[in-house]
């Protein structure tokens, strides 16, 4: 499970950095959740995407993601 979720990170944090970041949404589902530090949640995928295209554009670029415990919970993946 590790590797399989390292594997989905690395994708996501390489789609993000090539500044591809409409193609987030296929990593995420219509009901997906973020609650960015400080912000309201942000909810759906295509708002996902639009939040972090603002992020792009305030000049992230290198965006890394540390993998630390991942485990299931219900019928969730929690990493």
């Amino acid at each position: 499970m590790q590797q399989q979720t390292q594997a989905l990170v690395d994708e996501w944090a390489h789609t993000f950095n090539s500044g591809k970041v409409a193609d987030l949404a296929r990593l995420y589902t219509p009901d997906a959740r973020i609650v960015p530090p400080g912000r309201s949640t942000v909810v759906g995928a295509e708002a996902i995407c639009a939040f972090f295209a603002d992020i792009r554009a305030q000049g992230f670029r290198d965006y890394v993601v540390d993998l630390g415990d991942v485990f299931a919970k219900d019928a969730s993946l929690v990493a």
